[in-house]
């Protein structure tokens, strides 16, 4: 070997290197960017550790970036340019020795591009990645703030919701002699449980689905009731009866409301699901009005109708319902008695049609739902009940229900997660209500 070789291979790994290095790093910078998510902190409690917050960025093609805050409430996420939105959940533990639940979330949208302008900057800084040969590369960081509230967690929950329906039996077909399904969504139902640890008496209970009766619009990203200080029903608003102490729910118990309480997993319905609703605890039914359903079976109780809704038969959405559970405290003074108050028209609309409505602040819990991948959203509950969406993994019609995660198990009792993100607190499960024996 001689002496230009001895030199040529040292300095040609040491260019292998180098440019190792420069690729590494203009790859980094095409493929991902450094993104800073800071929080402002709670007005109300200083000086919290921040660090069990969850941050997950996702865009609009549907990918998340996820991670956590430190203790000081930021992170620095790489993420892919792109159209996000941001939210924060999560548990903190208050100076007084309490769990707290907090969440954020931008308001809207934000693009990031490769280059660090982002739609909206708070503000952009740059960082070097490293000199080779007077050829700088840099990548940008891009920073946004989100504001942190903390959120009630209601003892009365929402646990399942089933709506989507599922297959159903129909027959034999007569040429192969297989058997034939059709879609059955007649089965819905949505459980209510108790939570706390403390009983807690249903009397009064309001339940129905919130208008616009759908989550997404083909043309229209507006939802009418923005502004109108109420929230509309989509169809018939139901209540509990009794006189106060009529129906108690003990902790760690579940009623279930069906608007067809009859077994469904018999002829001649035949519905995959095995839904005996028979054994629902409720019945959201009407003898003159819903002539399409068919009478509650046995033992099932029959909530009051307070409207009725067009056509002969109540159904959830069976494709993006908003469902709620609420309370109207004094109920003959604060809203009967101003009854044209709430018993109004939809806003901007010529239709005559009037809506039944309650004020955001009587809602216990709610869950908005929609369909992956819909054109334009609509957001019907408030943020503080439903910071975003939930919705059924691989699409209705396949029997599922959205199912509220396990928090953890205390005594025995179940108790459920509620960070008041629907998106965070619900999976994709098959149907499991709480019936009566």
């Amino acid at each position: 070997m001689n002496t230009t070789q001895k030199f040529f291979i040292p300095l040609l790994l040491v260019g292998a290197m180098m440019t190792t290095l420069f690729l590494g790093c203009t790859r980094e910078s095409e493929d991902r960017i450094p993104f800073t998510v800071k929080t402002e902190n709670l007005t109300d409690i200083a000086d919290l550790n921040m660090s069990t917050l969850q941050v997950r960025m996702t865009n609009t093609l549907g990918r998340s970036f996820p991670g956590h805050l430190n203790a000081e409430g930021q992170t620095t996420l790489m993420i892919t340019p792109g159209t996000y939105s941001i939210v924060i959940t999560g548990q903190i533990i208050t100076p007084d020795g309490d769990p707290a639940t907090v969440q954020g979330t931008t308001v809207g949208s934000f693009t990031v591009t490769r280059d660090g302008v982002m739609a909206g900057t708070v503000s952009v800084q740059d960082r070097s990645c490293f000199r080779i040969d007077g050829v700088d590369s840099t990548l940008f960081l891009n920073e946004v703030t989100v504001q942190l509230t903390l959120v009630n967690a209601p003892a009365l929950i929402i646990r399942e919701i089933y709506f989507g329906g599922g297959p159903a039996f129909t027959g034999l077909n007569p040429e192969t002699g297989d058997s034939v399904f059709a879609n059955w969504n007649r089965d819905q139902y949505v459980e209510v449980f108790n939570n706390s640890n403390r009983v807690i008496y249903l009397d009064s209970l309001i339940i129905g689905g919130i208008a616009p009766v759908n989550g997404f619009s083909n043309t229209n990203p507006n939802n009418p009731w923005d502004g109108s200080g109420v929230l509309a029903f989509s169809g018939s608003m139901w209540m509990v009866p009794g006189n106060g102490t009529d129906h108690p729910l003990q902790p760690g118990e579940g009623v279930v409301f069906a608007p067809e309480a009859v077994d469904h997993s018999a002829p001649p319905r035949n519905a995959r699901s095995g839904l005996q609703l028979n054994r629902a605890h409720f019945a959201l039914f009407n003898a003159q009005q819903h002539t399409g359903q068919t009478e509650p079976a046995p033992g099932v109780i029959v909530l009051n109708m307070l409207t009725a809704p067009a056509g002969n038969r109540f159904t959830f959405s069976v494709s993006s319902p908003a469902v709620v559970i609420a309370r109207i405290p004094n109920f003959y003074e604060e809203w009967w008695s101003q009854i044209n108050d709430f018993h109004v028209t939809q806003p901007g609309s010529t239709a005559q049609t009037r809506h039944w409505t309650i004020r955001p602040e009587w809602i216990i819990d709610g869950v908005d739902v929609i369909i992956p991948g819909a054109p334009h959203i609509i957001k019907r509950l408030p943020r503080n009940i439903d910071l975003t969406f939930t919705y059924l993994d691989g699409g209705n019609t396949f029997g599922n229900a959205l199912t509220r995660r396990l928090y953890r198990v205390e005594n025995g009792r179940n108790i459920y997660q509620v960070t008041r993100n629907s998106g965070a607190d619900f999976v994709t499960a098959r149907p499991n209500p709480r019936l009566r024996p």
